[in-house]
């Protein structure tokens, strides 16, 4: 199970400031919706890796689970970046053995896709504000109705605070911004799968997807080991409310994970 739908880049766990190099792994829990406007909740195993590299004349690559970037600073506390990552397609079951959600069954497997955007940000002491974009790459068909070149624009401020030697916290405030094929992908109902459902047809249009809110606090073990607690959620907008497949408008996230960094 996948939470990209909802925090694209900032991922469950927060990665902050990083020395030369640094190798992160991690596995966690949690309980969220199987899909952006359903009711129920299921419960999903999560796991992360990310290596960072910081240059001295280059910026900062990093490469994991979570995708790829390169991160330049330009001037200042203004920072370039391009992101890399495979945007999460959607099973028409989702789940895994006694816990499969069924809400969207006969609609058909969304296949995933390789994406690729661009990111700018500016720091401010803990916060970083930021916007970036990702745009699927490549051919995908939905439903009988071709969704290339699915487009989601990202508006958000990220910040950390060091609380004492032991805890810390992070947070996200973000809105998503999404043109006709991604929320045809995500929200839209083709004839054909009507046919196939009990949902009548539906198109929507480009427009503000959702806003998402995000807190963790991150209390350290040991040298190096961390316990993390997120907690979340989101709220949809624009035509994406009106989709049939939506069976309520907001959806939270509750997460436990371990991290280790080498």
């Amino acid at each position: 199970m996948n939470r990209n739908y909802i925090f694209p880049i900032t991922g469950m766990f927060f990665c902050a400031c990083i020395s030369a190099s640094e190798l992160k792994i991690g596995v966690g829990a949690g309980v969220v919706t199987p899909y952006e406007g359903a009711k129920k909740y299921i419960l999903t195993p999560d796991a992360m890796i990310q290596y960072s590299e910081l240059t001295d004349d280059y910026g900062i690559f990093s490469i994991g689970t979570e995708g790829a970037k390169w991160q330049y600073n330009i001037y200042d506390s203004i920072n370039v970046g391009v992101i890399g990552t495979y945007l999460q397609g959607r099973k028409e079951e989702i789940g895994f053995s006694g816990n499969t959600n069924t809400d969207l069954k006969g609609m058909g497997d969304l296949k995933g896709a390789v994406a690729a955007g661009l990111e700018i940000s500016y720091a401010i002491n803990e916060h970083s504000l930021y916007i970036n974009s990702l745009t699927a790459i490549g051919h995908r068909n939905y439903g009988g109705k071709k969704i290339d070149n699915a487009t989601r624009y990202e508006f958000g401020i990220n910040s950390n605070f060091e609380l004492n030697n032991e805890w810390s916290s992070d947070s996200n405030v973000s809105i998503r911004y999404v043109n006709k094929n991604y929320n045809q992908a995500y929200f839209g109902v083709t004839e054909e799968q009507s046919m196939k459902t009990s949902y009548l047809p539906y198109t929507p249009n480009s427009g503000f997807k959702d806003v998402g809110v995000l807190f963790g606090v991150n209390y350290k073990l040991f040298d190096d080991l961390y316990l993390n607690l997120k907690s979340g959620g989101y709220y949809l907008l624009g035509d994406s409310v009106n989709s049939p497949i939506v069976k309520q408008k907001y959806g939270l996230i509750n997460m436990i994970g371990m991290t280790y960094s080498f």
